[in-house]
C-alpha cells in the first residue's frame, strides 16, 4: 500500500483491520480488498474476478490453502469491500474470471 501511495490501516496484519481502510463498496471491482470473518479472526485478500453467474469470487491472498494463490469463494461469505478513498466509483465492472483457479478450503 505504501509504495502505492496509500496509508495502511493500523495493525494491517489483523485482516478483519481493514474494514477501515479507504472507502466501502457493495460491489466489488478488480482490485478491491475483500474481508469476511473466519474462525479465529479474519481473512482478506484482493479481487481478481467473479465468476459467469457471479455468484463466486476469485480471490488472490495469501494463505489460502498455505500458499499464496488465486482461490473460488461464495460471493455471499465476504463482508466487506474497501477501495482506496481517491478511487473513481465509475472504476469499471468487474471482469470473468476464466483461469485456473483452486476451491478455497483452509481459509473458508
Amino acid at each position: 500500500m505504501k509504495e502505492n501511495g496509500h496509508t495502511p490501516v493500523k495493525n494491517s496484519f489483523r485482516a478483519k483491520s481493514w474494514k477501515d481502510f479507504g472507502k466501502t463498496i457493495k460491489d466489488p471491482v478488480f482490485g478491491a480488498i475483500a474481508i469476511k470473518s473466519r474462525k479465529g479472526g479474519g481473512h482478506v485478500g484482493f479481487v481478481v474476478g467473479k465468476s459467469a453467474s457471479g455468484k463466486e469470487l476469485f480471490i488472490l491472498g495469501g494463505n489460502q490453502g498455505d500458499k499464496v494463490s488465486i482461490a473460488e469463494y461464495p460471493r455471499n461469505v465476504w463482508e466487506t469491500f474497501v477501495v482506496p478513498k481517491t478511487l473513481d466509483k465509475n472504476f469499471g465492472r468487474l471482469p470473468v474470471y476464466t483461469a485456473p483457479a483452486e476451491k478455497a478450503d483452509s481459509e473458508a
